[in-house]
């Protein structure tokens, strides 16, 4: 589960990208891992976003065509993981913390407010126990 990764390992797992080319599954989870960083700071956060802008761009270059990924796409992909990878690894050994709270679908995951609380709209499965 990459989403429970420190900013450190999760730049390492960008930088592993590199090694195995249009790789759509491994940047989608890189994309979700990273998202909650984003809030670390204002340059993590437009970094984050355009990775996952140049993931998705990556992901739609697919042609049945040429039976493969624009490589120009993925050199962009690339490019934008290595930045936000640097920026990341700044942060060393900072995890986001998430909500262990049961959900419909599992654990809920969501990342915590600085407050310590989950904000999912979603609810929790175990929001109905009466805790009188």
């Amino acid at each position: 589960m990459l989403k429970g990764k420190s900013a450190v390992e999760l730049a390492d797992a960008l930088e592993t990208m590199e090694s195995f080319p249009h790789n759509t599954g491994g940047l989608s989870m890189l994309d979700e891992a990273t998202l909650a960083f984003g809030g670390k700071s204002a340059e993590i956060g437009e970094a984050q976003r355009t990775f996952s802008q140049a993931r998705h761009a990556h992901k739609s270059s697919y042609s049945s065509a040429s039976g493969g990924y624009s490589d120009d796409q993925w050199h962009q992909v690339m490019q934008a993981a290595h930045r936000l990878a640097a920026l990341l690894r700044a942060l060393g050994d900072v995890r986001i913390a998430r909500c262990s709270r049961p959900a419909s679908w599992g654990e809920c995951g969501l990342p915590l407010d600085e407050d310590g609380q989950c904000r999912s709209s979603l609810g929790h499965a175990d929001s109905s126990i009466d805790t009188r």
